[in-house]
């Protein structure tokens, strides 16, 4: 699975390729040190091959003889992994100590006078000899003698030294390739500090601390600054649109509801309570619908344009403080919890409302006692109200979200609570309606911050 963090995919490319590389540098670096220890070793042979082209001889007899051997001691131990062997053209052969019984088997066609070959040959007890060969002529009292003169030495030799060097290029080309790795992976973290310059720079922008998006920035990535900054200030712009046209819908509908309720008393005073009444009644229904669009729609202007975050707490006192002092307040037990350190991300006057409607629902309701607790929980403002009143019958939570009436015994319209579902659903955060374990309705309100 392709992970999706960019960083990750390049660090895990880098690692790939730096593996690959070290591991082609280790092959070359191998193959390299076995040419030369192959070279190393032919060049000591070819010194024993004339070591042994200057002492050989015939003697009286006609057998060959040898003036003196060769100094390594590994000739005259047997199979010691250092070999010679002397044929003449016709005769018997002449051979170190250390091939003891045991006779090189070479290659049927000899080296042409003065030219040197090499071989793999089959050694004592099965080994593999790197051997080399070269034809040389002697004077004797019979005439011109051609002598064909090995010398070989033990593969196994050659792979203890092999093994000696891989045993210390492995462990430093695995620490190259780790220091390879950290210093990418730094350089890939450093290469990403503009990221999140940028990320900080559109956080003060949501948070409301910019208009725009500031501070120095690459020339690569300057092109997607300027479009986001041109994107921001259209955004602004539509916000600003929008703000006044909803205060012209407001005082396009201020004087219509306002003639409608003169008109409702003049029916009344003709006489016609009923029909004032029920025009009153659909006054206020209208007053209320535009009151509850008006301020969904500033809360979605001010969640757009990013707020700073004020303290929760002293606006709660201030409205728990003063509903305590009515009269229906002064008839009941409050207890409340503030979090001196839970913000809300937006407007006051729209954590006003949504305080003040959810505190003012559960005093209307409660028979003896209103719970207000505001917390900070996972970044998140967090607030609970509770009473012990009659609570909320299941499934009119949607009829909140409607604005419909809640009740036909108290006063109210019920808006209040279907303009706070407004407010906080406009906040992005989120409104739960449930039993409170004192008895009554439990309202619980979440909006990230």
């Amino acid at each position: 699975m392709i992970p999706s963090s960019l960083r990750l995919r390049l660090v895990l490319a880098a690692t790939i390729l730096f593996l690959a590389a070290i591991a082609a540098a280790g092959l070359a670096l191998t193959l390299a040190f076995d040419r030369a220890l192959d070279q190393r070793a032919l060049d000591e042979l070819q010194d024993y091959i004339l070591t042994l082209s200057a002492q050989v001889d015939v003697g009286a007899g006609g057998a060959l003889q040898l003036g003196a051997q060769p100094s390594d001691p590994r000739f005259r131990q047997p199979y010691g992994g250092l070999y010679w062997q002397i044929d003449p053209e016709k005769g018997d052969s002449l051979h170190s100590r250390s091939l003891w019984d045991t006779v090189l088997t070479m290659p049927s066609a000899p080296a042409p006078l003065g030219t040197q070959n090499v071989h793999e040959l089959q050694g004592p007890g099965g080994s593999r000899l790197f051997a080399a060969e070269r034809t040389i002529e002697i004077k004797t009292s019979r005439g011109p003698m051609r002598l064909r003169v090995v010398a070989a030495l033990d593969r196994r030799e050659l792979a203890v030294v092999r093994d000696a060097y891989l045993a210390e290029l492995v462990p430093s080309l695995a620490l190259l390739g780790l220091a390879l790795i950290a210093a990418m992976t730094l350089f890939i973290g450093y290469a990403f500090v503009p990221f999140r310059r940028l990320q900080a720079a559109l956080a003060d922008v949501h948070a409301g601390r910019s208009q725009t998006i500031r501070g120095k920035h690459p020339e690569e990535v300057r092109p997607l600054i300027d479009d986001l900054n041109e994107l921001i200030a259209r955004q602004n712009q539509s916000l600003e649109q929008a703000r006044t046209q909803a205060g012209d819908l407001a005082h396009g509908l201020k004087t219509p509801t306002v003639v409608l309720e003169a008109l409702a008393d003049e029916v009344s005073r003709r006489g016609l309570a009923d029909l004032s009444a029920e025009v009153s009644q659909q006054v206020s229904m209208i007053r209320g619908t535009v009151d509850r669009a008006l301020k969904r729609a500033r809360a979605g202007l001010s969640a757009a344009r990013g707020y700073r975050r004020i303290a929760a707490a002293p606006v709660a006192a201030k409205i728990v403080a003063a509903l305590a002092k009515t009269p229906r307040g002064q008839a009941l037990t409050w207890q409340s919890t503030f979090a001196e350190d839970s913000e809300f991300p937006g407007d006051e006057t729209d954590l006003y409302e949504i305080i003040g409607n959810l505190v003012d629902n559960a005093m209307k309701w409660a028979r003896t006692r209103v719970v207000v607790n505001i917390a900070a929980e996972d970044r998140h403002f967090v607030l609970i109200v509770e009473d012990d009143g009659p609570g909320m019958a299941e499934g009119v939570a949607e009829t909140v979200s409607r604005g419909n009436r809640l009740d036909e015994v108290r006063s109210g319209s019920g808006f209040g609570l279907a303009i706070v579902k407004d407010l906080v659903e406009a906040y992005r955060g989120s409104v739960a309606f449930g039993r409170s374990e004192i008895g009554g309705l439990r309202a619980r309100i979440e909006i990230p911050v």
